[in-house]
């Protein structure tokens, strides 16, 4: 499935965050570049990363630490406490070596690792996370014997929940997230679906699918074509629900952007305006928005405008 921002970008502490974009903002240089003044051009011919500073300027101004005048970027307040941030994220960076230095030469596949897995079914069972997944049972009123797919299912919190309920749920994610959930104790309910489904889909029809943080790990072209097979295996009735930080005035907007330009620089935030015209380009309209009463999640329910033939053999999505 390509990239994907992993695991939930909000279970460190803030300040854990904090530190490491002022290490990044002190040590690139684009602090001086702050102090004198520059533009997003100039940034661009001293090598920055264009989606990457542009967040990260975003982010600095949400806060209240830059201003942005014409097209000129300069400080509205320096930070200068941050110097012990700074510090600390140098030696945290410093111990974060340690497995390059105990293990020389050996590095991990760029998947989802079964160490990253274990901890992320340990965040599940956090407060917030428990609230998370009750919020989306509410809003999806699974019902018994009803057919689920949770794409991009992870640990299978999602997926446990609607089984509880009595629903069949087919969890699709990549083969090694696969492979790790065969290994736990599922759900007899549960069947597990191993591929990109930016490529293929698993077969069936369903009353329900999930998109819990998914959209954003892949550009527009790909979310509709993505959307457009998936609304093809809905049942008459059926809801397709997409649900991520789409209000973009919620406090954790900007930090999320900035994560995304980190782990999926194909990918991007999307608006629920944004998704609103993905949608109907997949031939499928809004029938519902809800906003959960904390956590800045938003669930959007989508319906097909008209019942669509099944896709058994999707092609490659449009470039």
């Amino acid at each position: 499935m390509g990239a994907r921002v992993r695991g939930d970008w909000a279970w460190l502490p803030q300040p854990f965050y904090q530190q490491a974009l002022w290490r990044a903002v002190w040590r690139t240089g684009l602090a001086d570049a702050l102090t004198r003044g520059v533009t997003i051009q100039e940034l661009e011919a001293e090598q920055f990363s264009p989606p990457l500073v542009m967040a990260t300027l975003s982010l600095l101004q949400a806060q209240g630490w830059v201003q942005c005048q014409g097209e000129h970027w300069s400080w509205r307040r320096h930070p200068s406490g941050a110097n012990r941030a700074v510090v600390q994220a140098e030696a945290m960076a410093r111990w974060l070596t340690l497995a390059d230095r105990l293990r020389p030469g050996w590095a991990m596949e760029d998947e989802l690792s079964v160490i990253e897995l274990e901890a992320l079914s340990r965040a599940r069972a956090a407060r917030e996370a428990d609230e998370l997944m009750a919020w989306l049972t509410r809003c999806f009123r699974p019902r018994p014997k009803e057919q689920w797919l949770d794409v991009g299912g992870g640990n299978g919190a999602l997926a446990r929940r609607l089984a509880g309920r009595g629903a069949g749920v087919t969890l699709a994610d990549r083969p090694p997230v696969i492979a790790w959930l065969r290994r736990r104790r599922l759900p007899a309910s549960v069947r597990l679906w191993g591929g990109d489904v930016t490529r293929s889909l698993p077969p069936g029809r369903y009353h329900g699918i999930a998109l819990v943080r998914f959209c954003e790990n892949h550009p527009p072209s790909v979310v509709r074509y993505l959307l457009a097979g998936l609304g093809s295996r809905l049942y008459g009735g059926g809801r397709l629900w997409l649900v991520g930080y789409f209000r973009t005035r919620h406090p954790k907007s900007e930090w999320f952007a900035l994560n995304v330009a980190v782990h999926a620089p194909q990918g991007r935030p999307y608006t629920i305006g944004a998704l609103c015209q993905i949608a109907a380009g997949a031939g499928l309209r809004v029938a519902r928005v809800a906003d959960s009463p904390r956590g800045g999640y938003t669930a959007i329910a989508l319906v097909n405008r008209r019942p669509a033939p099944i896709r058994t053999r999707p092609g490659a999505p449009p470039r």
